[in-house]
């Protein structure tokens, strides 16, 4: 009874409803890279929803960080703890996963950016695992590998120096996509398909699709399906800027699910990291408040600037 519950349980993990149940649990809040247990621990005592980690010792080649720097980090804080791994590799994640990664994010900052990048097949870990994304179509592609959620960065620099106003436009460039779409196959259903005047238009509607998943022609029903919905069936994630309690109230306000801010930004660039790092996840309950995020603004120990 014991061993069927537990292969049950395993079952359970591997399923998407539960990985993204795991996922609302940084829903509103901030996760901080971080390079070190003091960091982590910095973090946890400004209120972070979790932590990236950044191996402090890496090669020329950017991989998965040591196994045993994840294992410290889990036991030094009681944060969910993210750790990268490249594009497409599935050993990374599997190592990643065993090593105790509450989540995993399979990222382009590891990898030299290919139009041809395949995305890890995610439904056999257990773990959630995030995703790049620019455009719709790599939304349905994270979608379609198990992705629960998917990070929006800046065009031109994924790592970090982006505008937050870029990157919260890509995202709506993303909704208008998917609007536009929505919109056309309601034309098209509309058409009369029996009717010969109606082809030509039916013909070009249709062509619409097949050219938005022209590199992942497999996409093209699960395309349709996810603009067919109410809602994304997936979180969206900000990375990549310089951040500000206005940047997080921002990205907020616009409907991001969470924020992951650059560890440079507040540990080694800063007078008074712990102060902050606060300011930043205050600015998430005071997204609406512009007198509170202007005293919350106010010297936040950015001295060493």
């Amino acid at each position: 009874m014991k061993k069927k519950a537990e292969e049950d349980y395993t079952k359970l993990k591997k399923t998407l409803a539960f990985k993204r149940t795991i996922m609302n649990n940084f829903k509103k809040g901030i996760i901080f890279e971080v390079s070190t247990e003091l960091e982590a621990r910095i973090a946890q005592r400004a209120g972070a929803c979790g932590v990236l980690l950044n191996d402090p010792v890496g090669d020329s080649v950017k991989r998965m960080p040591d196994p045993q720097f994840v294992k410290t980090v889990a036991d030094c804080v009681a944060l969910p703890v993210i750790t990268r791994v490249r594009i497409g590799h599935k050993a990374e994640a599997q190592i990643m996963e065993m090593s105790g990664a509450n989540v995993i994010e399979e990222s382009k900052e590891l990898s030299v950016e290919d139009d041809n990048d395949v995305f890890i097949d995610k439904h056999d870990l257990s773990v959630p695992c995030l995703c790049w994304a620019k455009d719709l179509v790599e939304v349905v592609n994270a979608i379609h590998s198990g992705a629960p959620a998917v990070i929006i960065g800046h065009d031109d620099d994924i790592n970090s120096g982006g505008n937050a106003v870029d990157i919260v436009g890509n995202l709506e460039a993303i909704r208008d996509e998917r609007e536009e779409i929505r919109s056309n196959r309601a034309k098209r259903a509309a058409l009369n398909a029996s009717d010969p005047s109606s082809a030509d238009k039916i013909k070009k509607l249709d062509e619409e699709i097949t050219d938005k998943v022209e590199k992942f022609p497999h996409l093209k029903d699960e395309l349709i399906k996810v603009c067919s919905m109410k809602e994304f069936p997936i979180l969206f994630f900000a990375h990549g800027f310089k951040a500000s309690p206005a940047d997080i109230a921002l990205m907020i306000y616009h409907g991001f699910d969470s924020i992951i801010i650059v560890g440079d930004d507040v540990f080694s660039k800063n007078a008074n990291p712990l102060k902050y790092a606060t300011s930043l996840i205050k600015a998430i309950a005071n997204y609406s408040k512009p007198a509170v995020l202007m005293d919350i603004s106010d010297d936040m120990g950015r001295g060493v600037y």
